[in-house]
């Protein structure tokens, strides 16, 4: 208690001493102000701190620092430093910005197309972050086709499509397109070649589509250009042609040589046949000096008679000098009657219409032909010889010599330098004809065969492989090999000939020809032709045609039944054709030439029955005019003299061809292939003339069977 006192004594004093005095106020210190400060990293990144507490006007500095594949872009103030000093004045909060490193992903395009960008691992961004595995999808615009990608694409399959991407770098892709490329096949037929010239090629330089190429026919010496067929038809030098699309164009070159086939021209597709060739190249019957040429090859060697006949013989400039050449085959014969049971042999000659004449001979093991023909088997516009086989018609069992068998076709080939070659096809077959064209339309030329058993000289059983007694067709691959191919079988062929002895499909003429105009081959062919209709399903007398297709095949189910209108009771053994626009319509006619082949005793217990009386004399000529599905028999509406079968000593043709005889513009008649040792001069000149449509027979000359001689 007493130190209390005395302190408020003392307390008191000071007081009022202080009152009394003057003095000096004393100021107490100003607070401490403190703010804090929030420093983070966004992601990707980290700062050099975290921040704090800091008195107003202090200082802090920070650095953000990107990670990996992360750059720092600024603070959430804005500002883009990523090392900053900072002055404290108030709380604040900071945050260091970061995003990923972006790389450009760059597309070129050559040629048209597009390319979609489709992200399909982005992370958390959707741009082309590093990282990010990008899809692309080349897609080509019309008439384009896409190729290939280049540039940084890694071990990416270049053709890959679509691709994935991982952009972890700048990297550029080119996506090629190219535009779709159709080939363009220049084929050439004769000597010379074709001239391509780009005319507008759009962007590329090479046969794109919509480009357009112009041809030019160019023909070596001596040889003159025909036509373009194919994808373009026409016969000037120079065309243009839109690539669209694969196509081919053929340039046919002809040689341009003295002689000038006055034969009529044809489709493409018929003329790549053995009929168009003989008879565009045929003298269409003979001349008297091929007579003279070929008297002097009917001479006797010893014992031996070597005799020739027309129908086994074809023209051609084989030396290409100018000058048909005569090709044909020599019977080998003796004193005693017997022929064509031995080999015979070929002879050449050489520049036949001149004065002085080159003879050439060429050995075979054909003893008995069936005719020759030409044909382009090879495609090198050289044409080749077909021989078809009939060893068998006198060297059957029971005839002169059994010992000589059939043979394939052998095909002939005679260089411009007279070397011969010849092989074989095939399996044997024996053929009274043949026939040869394109028939499945691919570009080569095949052949076509009816397989035949000659019933009197053979009798039943001769052949082992009935199969061959059908029609069959030797394929061609392009180069001469050939590939058997059966046609048609029918169990009741033997209804064909009416025989039931045995079943072929009997037939002494056919031919290749596209008769309806669709560009595809159809067959015509015929045995005996009548007026009279024995049986319905009898395919044997009258004229059939076989539609073919383009592909090989024909119908022989829906045939084109043809029958004369009148025979006069003969039966007639047809032997050959040629086909003729006569009247102007657009569409083929059929002109059909037969020989008589027997009496009139043909009708036996409702069949038809061979009498032995096989005549093979004389001519009967038919015509049929085209009428689409059907063909009308006008014969008698427009021939004056249509037939001549009252001779005795005359034999008979095996073909007619078409020419301008006359020269004024149309296409006459005239006979071809003749026959027998004799007819070379017995009708000289003889032809039927077209006036108009109506044909007027011409003979001229007469019989001079003296001048025929055995030297």
């Amino acid at each position: 208690m007493r130190k209390f006192f005395f302190l408020i004594t003392a307390f008191t004093l000071v007081l009022s001493c202080s009152s009394d005095e003057t003095s000096t106020p004393v100021t107490p210190p100003a607070p401490i102000v403190k703010y804090t400060i929030t420093l983070s990293a966004g992601e990707g990144g980290t700062v050099s701190t975290t921040g704090g507490e800091y008195e107003s006007g202090q200082t802090v500095s920070v650095t953000a620092t990107p990670q990996g594949e992360y750059v720092f872009t600024s603070w959430s103030d804005g500002n883009t430093n990523a090392t900053r000093t900072i002055t404290i004045g108030s709380n604040s909060t900071l945050t260091a910005n970061f995003e990923k490193r972006k790389y450009p992903l760059t597309i070129n395009f050559e040629g048209e197309g597009e390319v979609i960008e489709e992200i399909v691992n982005a992370g958390r961004t959707t741009e082309y972050d590093s990282g990010t595995t990008v899809k692309l999808t080349a897609q080509a615009a019309a008439e384009w086709v896409f190729v290939g990608w280049s540039g940084d694409i890694g071990d990416i399959e270049p053709t890959e499509n679509p691709i994935q991407l991982n952009i972890t770098e700048s990297k550029t892709v080119t996506a090629t397109f190219e535009k779709k490329k159709y080939p363009l096949t220049v084929n050439i037929e004769g000597e010379g070649e074709v001239l391509e010239e780009i005319v507008n090629a759009g962007k590329t330089t090479d046969y794109d589509s919509g480009t357009t190429v112009k041809l030019t026919a160019v023909p070596a010496e001596g040889w003159e250009f025909v036509a373009w067929t194919g994808a373009i038809e026409s016969s000037e030098l120079e065309v243009q042609l839109l690539v669209s699309e694969s196509k081919t164009v053929s340039a046919t070159f002809s040689y341009n040589s003295p002689f000038v086939s006055m034969a009529p021209r044809y489709s493409a597709i018929n003329e790549t046949t053995s009929n168009f060739y003989n008879q565009f190249y045929s003298e269409s019957y003979m001349t008297r000096d091929t007579h003279e040429a070929l008297r002097d090859f009917n001479f006797q060697i010893s014992r031996s008679l070597w005799m020739v006949q027309e129908r086994d013989a074809v023209y051609y400039d084989f030396d290409k000098n100018g000058s048909l050449d005569l090709f044909g085959f020599q019977y080998w014969s003796d004193r005693e009657g017997e022929w064509g049971t031995r080999p015979g042999r070929y002879y050449l000659i050489k520049d036949y219409s001149w004065g002085k004449r080159e003879k050439v001979f060429y050995d075979t093991q054909v003893s008995f032909p069936s005719g020759l023909e030409l044909a382009d088997l090879d495609g090198d516009n050289q044409l080749e010889i077909l021989t078809y086989s009939y060893n068998v018609h006198q060297n059957a069992p029971n005839a002169y010599n059994s010992s000589l068998t059939e043979l394939p076709v052998e095909v002939i080939k005679i260089s411009e330098y007279l070397n011969f070659t010849s092989s074989f096809l095939s399996e044997p077959i024996t053929s009274h004809d043949g026939a040869s064209g394109d028939i499945d339309n691919d570009g080569d030329n095949d052949i076509l065969l009816f397989g035949l058993v000659d019933s009197y000289n053979f009798g039943v059983g001769y052949y082992d492989n009935k199969e061959l007694l059908y029609p069959h067709f030797l394929i061609n691959d392009g180069s001469m090999n050939f590939e058997l191919s059966k046609v048609f079988i029918n169990n009741n062929l033997n209804q064909m000939w009416g025989d039931t002895s045995y079943n072929q499909f009997r037939t002494t003429f056919y031919d290749l020809i596209d008769i309806n105009g669709d560009n595809n081959l159809d067959i015509i062919e015929s045995y005996r032709i009548t007026s009279k209709v024995i049986d319905a399903n009898d395919p044997g007398k009258g004229l059939n045609i076989y539609r073919g297709d383009g592909s090989g095949k024909f119908d022989f189910n829906n045939k084109i039944k043809v029958y004369p209108n009148n025979t006069q009771g003969y039966q007639i053994t047809s032997l050959g054709a040629t086909y003729l626009d006569y009247d102007l319509d657009g569409d083929l006619d059929i002109f059909l030439i037969g020989t008589r082949a027997e009496d009139g005793n043909y009708v036996q217990n409702g069949g038809v029955v061979d009498s032995g009386a096989n005549f093979y004399e004389n001519y009967i000529l038919f015509a049929f005019k085209n009428n689409g599905d059907a063909f009308e028999d006008v014969t008698e509406k427009i021939f004056d003299k249509s037939r001549d079968l009252t001779k005795t000593n005359f034999s008979h043709f095996y073909d007619i061809n078409a020419r301008d005889v006359d020269g004024d513009g149309d296409y006459d008649l005239v006979p071809a292939k003749t026959s027998g040792w004799f007819i070379f001069d017995q009708l000289n000149n003889l032809y039927w003339e077209n006036q108009g449509g109506f044909f007027s027979i011409r003979e001229e000359g007469g019989y001079n069977e003296s001048s025929f001689k055995n030297n």
